[in-house]
């Protein structure tokens, strides 16, 4: 078998794919595996806190005008000392970094920090030299100081880790490595944290005290297997996992609440004054309700008589019928207690049963004093709907006579709504739901409830989940909600029926059902696992091969490897042919280059996925890298552009003379990919044509990536200016060196345009902005800092700000379009479209008439702007995980933009609002952009 290496965009060389560990040792069961760094904090970790004194540091280049100044040092790695100033004079409040560990301020001019009274704050992208690594390591970092009086604190965080994969007990695990002290440490004890997905569904738990939550030391139990691990040095680039003679006794799962609101409802009251509440609801009053339902909430957030006035105008006599329940809804305030729980009771006991269950939950959020009696006595009302929400309710609050009432409701009620909300309630009881409750409702009529049920049993490791599992696909066609819950379950078993009902499931079920199981059963490494996957690879029918061949893209292994090129021989399908070609994509072994080679060479419909699939695999075997650098002067652009990546994977610094030519192609994909093989085959001879180039291209996204290029190669960062180059080369081209080792490319700075959007610089003048507008993007705007007394904006308002901004700031010969999605994609325009006058402000005028509504359907709102063929950055926003449209779980959609995208060469720049998104991390880092929470 021939050793395999990463070809792929130059921009992610120095990426390293994540591997699969094998035993070093069968006998031994020593498991080693391989870790890369990844942005994000892998869930909730501690903070590094360090003093601040009043004497500056000796020999470091302090920064300007400082009034106030107090400093500190905050350990990094073993040897490394991060130098940050504050300055706490009053009105001049700033924060500096010396961000590249330079002894030097000066390269970060602004500072700029919020202030929240005591607490000054800032983010800043750190560039960490670190042992063993080539180029410094770059790390967003959270900086909090504390003016208390006379001894200043200031607080690290930083949101990076390490991630990769191991199989252990025959099965694929997502792990990451965690230092909870904010040192990038890896082996100092109780610090660090190993997150390991030890139920096999894809994920792991965070939060601390968890049961896929380990400190060294730990033993792990996975199935009828002990493991213990280690970290062989500080640097934490692999795990040493080693099998323990025994393995160490079960422990019973930790039963977590699941959803149960507070009691009284907390709320922080929105900044927008009663009249201007007023003016926007009056506003709004002829539009829908999903534009109406953010300026309804705000309205019970706000807690004054004025709103209450408004809520309960809207609840009597407003003509849509859902705005009504909204308002009700929205009571649920404690300062509406006092002088209005009577009416709202009122209303909780009415005969208009949707008024009257929207009541019910505002009198638990309210706090109501008598609210058990009052929901003990609703059990009595003629309307399930209101049943059902006092059951709910009743199980939220978990006394003895509610818990009584509750488990009477779910045993003995035939209603179906009645049932499953009295459930809900009883999933937040301390311990879960009691087991003959879950086993009973795993049996129910209603799919919805024993979809609940069966998740419940796995979480609390029941053993008659796998039966109950088996029976729920049994019969009429299930639900999505069983489907998820029942695949989860039976994958985890993992014997043979269990994953055969699991193909079959996913065969029969929508495309992007079969996607979902793939992934799922892609973990499993069992051989019965391995034995129906191969067994239905050659299959009669076509759905069952397509789905065996998206299974066994994600196992590598020679077996499987040898079985897909065998049916890719005799396959007629073209549809199987496809997902064949991408499963051998996967292997990297000998068989699956031979396979790709072969179809790669030959003309039909087949020769572009081949050759394709040829270039995301690569491969050291002579005759594939032959011929994929013979495209390097093939007639198809695409072809000149894999060829140009396999000379940059090659590592063979003179393919770079062929390269030369490409910096003049007439398509801007083939320069850019020339650039950055370029950079990838580092040489002092480059600099120079690169200098020419620079004064010629036209275009400002390549001539950022030559500057960029140029500054890899030289250390010298001259941004853009092709007239400071010409200079800079006469002066020092006679006896330039390059550095040894590998600068980080600025990400900010002259190289960009004057635009920017939640910090990103906007680099490009053909763009498409991807925005969130579902019902989540009326929360309140963490980002706005309007200031006191001013209009606190949505999320959806800021991003529609920042959009505008950015695009004041690019020229009139710029190329913009705005794709809004929700539950489907609303793009402004067909394509992007020049920013002339006119066009500025009808976008102006479509964006301000926005409002959040719907769900979140990412990848198809994505996929739109990836498709037009202008188009060479995107600007993605959201704010939560996807829920519709044709891809929704994050491996999939980060797959289906790598097909997409692979040709193209669109950078794809991601912001996440209000929480950390390994999907946007993982978009931003696979497609040459960055990554920004706000």
């Amino acid at each position: 078998m021939v050793a395999c290496a990463l070809l792929a965009s130059p921009w992610l060389l120095g990426v390293a794919s994540l591997g699969v560990a094998q035993a070093q040792d069968p006998e031994q069961g020593l498991v080693v595996a391989p870790l890369e760094w990844e942005p994000g904090t892998a869930g909730g970790a501690g903070l590094q806190s360090v003093d601040l004194s009043d004497q500056p540091p000796y020999g470091v280049r302090l920064p300007p005008d400082v009034a106030e100044g107090w400093y500190g040092g905050v350990p990094l790695g073993e040897e490394l000392e991060l130098a940050v100033v504050v300055d706490v004079a009053p009105g001049k409040e700033r924060i500096w970094v010396d961000h590249d560990l330079d002894a030097d301020f000066h390269d970060d001019p602004y500072a700029r920090c919020t202030k929240n009274g005591s607490v000054l704050s800032r983010s800043a992208t750190l560039l960490v030299p670190l042992p063993g690594e080539e180029r410094p390591v770059p790390v967003e970092a959270n900086f909090t100081a504390h003016l208390r009086a006379g001894s200043p604190t200031l607080s690290l965080s930083l949101r990076i880790h390490r991630i990769g994969e191991v199989v252990l007990g025959d099965r694929l695990r997502r792990l990451a490595l965690r230092d909870d002290d904010h040192r990038l440490l890896f082996d100092q004890g109780e610090n660090v944290v190993l997150l390991l997905d030890v139920d096999g569904d894809g994920q792991w738990a965070s939060e601390h005290g968890s049961h896929e939550h380990f400190h060294l030391g730990d033993a792990i139990r996975l199935g009828e297997e002990g493991w213990s691990f280690s970290v062989p040095d500080a640097s934490g680039g692999r795990i040493e996992f080693q099998r323990l003679a025994e393995p160490p006794p079960r422990v019973p799962r930790e039963w977590r609440g699941r959803r149960a609101p507070p009691s009284p409802y907390q709320v922080t009251p929105p900044q927008e004054s009663d009249a201007e509440l007023a003016r926007r609801f009056e506003q709004e009053k002829d539009q829908d309700y999903g534009k109406r339902y953010a300026t309804i909430r705000l309205l019970g957030y706000r807690g004054t008589e004025a709103a209450y006035a408004l809520l309960a105008a809207a609840a009597e006599d407003d003509p849509d019928r859902r705005v009504r329940v909204a308002a009700v809804g929205a009571m649920g305030n404690e300062a509406y207690l006092a002088a209005h729980g009577k009416e709202v009771l009122g209303l909780a006991r009415g005969d208009e049963p949707d008024l009257a269950a929207a009541a019910v939950q505002s009198l638990y959020r309210m706090g109501h004093p008598d609210l058990e009696g009052i929901l003990l006595s609703l059990l009595d009302s003629r309307e399930d709907q209101v049943i059902a929400a006092a059951a709910l309710h009743l199980g939220y609050l978990a006394t003895p006579d509610a818990r009584e009432a509750v488990l009477e409701l779910v045993s003995s009620r035939p209603e179906t709504q009645i049932r499953h909300r009295a459930y809900l309630g009883i999933r937040n009881w301390e311990g879960g739901p009691p087991a003959e409750l879950m086993v009973r409702c795993a049996r129910d009529p209603d799919a919805s409830l024993r979809a609940l049920a069966l998740e419940d049993l796995f979480t609390s490791d029941h053993p008659q989940a796998r039966g109950l599992a088996l029976e729920a696909l049994q019969g009429a066609p299930p639900t999505h909600a069983l489907v998820q819950a029942a695949s989860r379950v039976l994958v985890a078993a993992g014997d043979r029926e269990a994953v055969e009902a699991v193909f079959t499931l996913g065969v029969s079920g929508p495309v992007t059902l079969r996607r979902s199981l793939a992934g799922r059963l892609a973990t499993l490494r069992s051989k019965d696992a391995v034995a129906v996957m191969l067994q239905n690879l050659g299959s009669r029918a076509a759905e069952r091969r397509i789905l065996s061949a998206q299974v066994l893209a994600g196992i590598t292994d020679s077996e499987v490897s040898a079985a897909l090129a065998k049916q890719l021989r005799r396959e007629r399908d073209l549809d199987v042919a496809v997902e064949i070609v991408a499963a051998l994509a996967e292997q990297g072994d000998e068989d699956a280059v031979e396979a790709l080679l072969r179809v790669a060479k030959k003309k039909g419909p087949l020769r572009g996925p081949g050759i394709q699939a040829l270039a995301r695999s690569g491969s050291a075997e002579p005759a594939a890298r032959r011929f994929l650098l013979q495209l390097i002067n093939g007639q198809a652009w695409r072809d000149r552009l894999f060829g140009i990546d396999a000379a940059a994977a090659s590592g063979d610094v003179t393919l770079g003379r062929k390269v030369l030519p490409h910096l003049a192609d007439s398509h801007w994909e083939v320069r850019l990919a020339s650039v950055q093989a370029l950079r990838a085959l580092r040489a002092p001879e480059w600099v120079r044509p690169l200098i020419l180039r620079l004064g010629k291209e036209e275009k400002p996204r390549l001539r950022i990536a030559i500057a960029q290029t140029l500054f890899e190669l030289t250390g010298v960062n001259l941004y853009t200016n092709e007239a400071v180059w010409e200079r800079w080369w006469k002066d020092h081209g006679h006896d330039f060196e390059m550095p040894a080792v590998v600068p980080v490319v600025p990400r900010s700075g002259q190289e960009a345009t004057v635009a920017g959007f939640y910090g990103l610089p906007v680099d490009s003048d053909r763009l498409a902005f991807v925005i969130d507008q579902s019902g989540s993007m009326s929360a309140q705007d963490a980002s706005d800092q309007s200031g006191t007394g001013t209009t606190r904006r949505t999320r959806l308002e800021q991003a529609v700000v920042e959009t505008l901004n950015a695009v004041g700031g690019l020229p009139d010969d710029a190329r913009v379009n705005v794709i809004l999605f929700e539950s489907v994609p609303h793009p402004w325009e067909d394509e992007i479209v020049p920013l002339n006058k006119s066009n500025r402000k009808k976008l102006e005028r479509h964006l301000r008439q926005q409002r959040p509504m719907g769900g979140t359907n990412l990848y198809d709102g994505l996929e739109l702007a990836l498709m037009d063929p202008e188009v060479d950055t995107v600007i993605l926003l959201s704010d939560g995980m996807p829920g519709a449209g044709k891809y929704v779980a994050t491996q999939d959609i980060l797959r289906a933009v790598e097909r997409v995208n692979q040709a193209r060469r669109i950078t794809i720049h991601c912001v996440s609002l209000g929480r950390d998104s390994a999907l946007l991390e993982g978009l931003a880092r696979a497609h040459g952009g960055r990554y920004v929470r706000r």
